[in-house]
C-alpha cells in the first residue's frame, strides 16, 4: 500500500490494477496543514468517476475501470509521471497572487501550467526546458501533454458550466501504459478550483482556500452532477371516445377469456415522457404533440409539466 495526503492506492490482487480510497482529509501547503473533513472522500470519489465516465464518452484515454465503495476506485496501474499539469481558465487561487490579477478575472485564453511534484521542494513552476534538462517529458511528450490538458479542459469547462459551476482551474496529473500518455489521478472538487455561478459561492477546495470548513462545500458538487440537466415533460395519448380501438377491443377480449368478465371497455394509450432543455415552453410541447407524438384526429393528449 502506498499513502499519500489525500489518497491511499491499494493493490486490487489483480494485476495491472490498483485501488485508490480517497481519504477524509485536506491538505494545505503542501501538506504542511492538514486536516480531516468528513464525506469528503466519499464526493471526490464519486465526481472523479463521474468526470472519468463523462471523458472516456469523448475519447479521453483514463485509467479509470469502476466505482469499488463510496470512497474507492478501481483503476489502472499508470507509470505516473512526477508533474502536475494545472489549467487556468480565470484568476483564481496562486495565480491571482502570483501576477496580480483580479479575483475571477477571465483569461483570454487558458494558461498551461507545469508543477514538479516535490514536497520539499514546494512543488515548483517548472518550464519546457526545466522538463527535458531533468529528462522527466521529451519534446513530443511535453506538446501531447498539452494538448491532452487543454481538450480536457474544454470539455470540463461544457460538463461543469452545464451544471452552473464557474471552471477556474483544473490539475491533472498523466502517467505512461505501454506507450500511451494516460490521464490519472483524479478530478474531483480537490483537483478543480470552481465557484458556483448564480452567487459566486466558493466550492470544494477553493472554499478551504477561503478559509471555510465545511463538508457540504464538497457534497453540493455531487448533488449538483448527479442532477439531471433540464425538465421532464409527461405526454399522455389515448383514443378518443368514440373511436374505435383495435388494440384496446383486443386486450379487453384477452382479459375475459382470462376470467375476468367484469372489464366491460378497455382504451390502450400511450406514455411519453420528455427531458427538455431550459427554455423550451409548453406551447412548444403541444406543437410537438400536434405535429409527431399523437394524431389529433383521432387521439387526445394530455401534458403534465413537471416544473
Amino acid at each position: 500500500m502506498k499513502e499519500g495526503k489525500t489518497k491511499r492506492v491499494i493493490s486490487s490482487g489483480v494485476p495491472g490494477r490498483v485501488i485508490i480510497e480517497f481519504k477524509d482529509e485536506v491538505s494545505l501547503r503542501n501538506g504542511k496543514e492538514r486536516f480531516a473533513l468528513p464525506g469528503k472522500g466519499k464526493a471526490c470519489a464519486r465526481v472523479s468517476a463521474l468526470v472519468f465516465r463523462f471523458l472516456a464518452g469523448r475519447g479521453i484515454e483514463t485509467h479509470f475501470l469502476e466505482e469499488m465503495g463510496e470512497s474507492e476506485i478501481m483503476v489502472e496501474e499508470l507509470d505516473m509521471i512526477p508533474l502536475e499539469v494545472v489549467v487556468w481558465n480565470k484568476a483564481c487561487g496562486s495565480l491571482v497572487s502570483k501576477i496580480g490579477l483580479r479575483p475571477g478575472e477571465e483569461l483570454e485564453e487558458p494558461l498551461v501550467e507545469f508543477y514538479l511534484k516535490n514536497d520539499e521542494k514546494e512543488d515548483p513552476l517548472v518550464s519546457a526546458e526545466h522538463l527535458r534538462i531533468l529528462h522527466i517529458l521529451d519534446e513530443e511528450e511535453l506538446e501531447e501533454i498539452k494538448r491532452k490538458a487543454s481538450r480536457v479542459n474544454r470539455f470540463l469547462l461544457d460538463l461543469f458550466g452545464s451544471k452552473g459551476i464557474v471552471l477556474g482551474s483544473v490539475k491533472m496529473e498523466f502517467g505512461r501504459l505501454g506507450v500511451n500518455l494516460v490521464l490519472g489521478d483524479e478530478i474531483s472538487p480537490d483537483t478543480c478550483l470552481m465557484w458556483r455561478a448564480e452567487d459566486g459561492r466558493p466550492l470544494g477546495k477553493l472554499a478551504v482556500l477561503e478559509g471555510r470548513r465545511e463538508p457540504e462545500d464538497y457534497e453540493v458538487v455531487v448533488r449538483v452532477m448527479e442532477e439531471k440537466p433540464g425538465k421532464e415533460v409527461y405526454v399522455y395519448v389515448r383514443p378518443k371516445q368514440g373511436i374505435m380501438d383495435p388494440q384496446g377491443q383486443a386486450t379487453m377480449n384477452a382479459l375475459r377469456s382470462l376470467g375476468y368478465p367484469e372489464v366491460e371497455d378497455v382504451r390502450v394509450g400511450r406514455y411519453i415522457v420528455l427531458r427538455l432543455r431550459d427554455g423550451s415552453s409548453r406551447d412548444r410541447v403541444d406543437e410537438m404533440c400536434r405535429r409527431l407524438l399523437a394524431n389529433p384526429v383521432i387521439e387526445d393528449y394530455e401534458i403534465k409539466w413537471v416544473d
